[in-house]
């Protein structure tokens, strides 16, 4: 009996809608890269990707970005969750149109945070 009720509260949790009360999660790209194999050139690149990335924030395109403690990985939260826009500014990115970063992995995210 008791597994019967364990199973229905995890089936009713399981379809309980976003956005939880007192929240709102919109759905954005999560991009996770990492060193390309032109890594040597990052600082003859940095400059000009700081500038971009800073850039993309200003105009709310990215919503937070920066490497992870490994020192071989990088996220960047985009603001949309349409991957091909993502791609888009990707290509643009200097460190990855110079291939001192290559995307991993990407998936999009309900991100959720308290409402204002």
């Amino acid at each position: 009996m008791w597994r019967l009720l364990i199973l229905a509260a995890v089936a009713a949790a399981a379809q309980a809608q976003l956005p939880p009360p007192g929240m709102r999660c919109p759905q954005r790209t999560l991009v996770i890269s990492e060193l390309g194999g032109n890594q040597a050139n990052a600082k003859q690149f940095a400059q000009e990707h700081f500038h971009y990335m800073a850039g993309l924030m200003k105009s709310g395109k990215v919503i937070a970005a920066g490497p992870t403690d490994d020192k071989h990985t990088a996220v960047i939260l985009f603001a949309t969750s349409d991957w091909n826009e993502a791609e888009e500014l990707l290509k643009k990115e200097p460190f990855h149109r110079a291939h001192v970063l290559a995307v991993k992995s990407h998936s999009v995210w309900n991100a959720c945070e308290a409402a204002p």
